[in-house]
């Protein structure tokens, strides 16, 4: 019972991240930026900053303990996760160096080089053996009525409002499964995400990741899920410019690493801010359950 329980906080909240992911989806593509293939790093970025002010605010550990994979799988959660990982260490050892050092210990090089050495391995596969390449390509975002001209996605003209629910149901019963799985396992955050993160990859070929973005758009694209697929997707692009096939470039991946930086930077930052602003009394924050690894 409680692990329904969890299950349906899981939904609930994470589904309501997913809607406003969508928004923000909505939003971009009708900018400069869209048609130049940045909208969804501006959304991704959208998302770590709101999750950065959730943390000022001290929401973050009472959002975390409530929602449970819905607000830790999102980008939303990524800087407050960062942050607390920072806090707890420098609290723990007496020093923001130490702590700096510790977060990247367990942050970046426990968790995202995996995840990036997995996603890279599989999108060299998926390159030099042809299979799947064609669901790689770029695709308009879900909800935004598009024309064929223009950049490969098309050109937005208008707004499919329904994908709004999409994303609400199909967001949130990807993290109340993703919340079950994670119950059962027993596994830490950092392994489960790296596991959620490599599943995507090997979806990647099948075309089932291309069908439910363009189906439930920030429902799976605003997600550590989606991540594998976002950066065995634009590896392949590198791949493909460096070996001169056409359409390739190298600016996808490279702005999906810059992204992780800006959210480590971001997430230190605040935590930073976060510590000076309870002085000599913490709120409490710690890294969610498990994710020291």
């Amino acid at each position: 019972m409680e692990m329904l329980k969890n299950a349906g906080k899981a939904f609930l909240f994470g589904g309501c991240v997913c809607l406003v992911g969508q928004v923000l989806i909505m939003a971009f593509a009708f900018t400069p930026l869209y048609g130049m293939g940045y909208s969804t790093i501006a959304v991704l970025v959208a998302l770590g900053l709101i999750g950065a002010i959730i943390l000022l605010m001290g929401l973050a550990p009472k959002m975390d303990k409530f929602g449970g994979m819905g607000a830790m799988m999102p980008f939303t959660g990524l800087p407050p996760a960062i942050a607390q990982i920072f806090m707890g260490i420098s609290r723990a050892t007496g020093s923001k160096g130490k702590g700096f050092v510790g977060m990247l210990m367990e942050f970046f090089v426990k968790i995202l080089i995996p995840i990036i050495g997995v996603c890279v391995i599989l999108g060299t596969v998926y390159f030099f053996t042809g299979f799947g390449l064609e669901y790689t390509v770029p695709y308009a975002p879900a909800g935004v009525v598009v024309v064929a001209e223009g950049p490969p996605q098309g050109v937005p003209i208008g707004i499919d409002a329904i994908s709004l629910l999409f994303a609400f149901l199909v967001g949130g019963a990807i993290m109340a499964i993703a919340q079950v799985i994670f119950q059962v396992t027993k596994l830490s955050v950092g392994i489960f995400f790296i596991l959620l993160a490599t599943l995507s990859t090997l979806l990647l070929p099948l075309g089932a990741m291309k069908a439910l973005a363009s189906f439930s758009g920030a429902g799976t694209m605003v997600t550590l899920f989606g991540a594998g697929e976002a950066i065995a997707s634009t590896w392949i692009a590198f791949l493909m410019s460096i070996t001169g096939v056409p359409g390739g470039t190298v600016v996808p991946f490279l702005l999906v690493l810059g992204l992780f930086v800006f959210l480590g930077a971001l997430g230190t930052l605040v935590g930073a801010i976060r510590m000076a602003m309870d002085g000599d009394n913490p709120a409490g924050e710690a890294p969610p359950e498990g994710m020291e690894l």
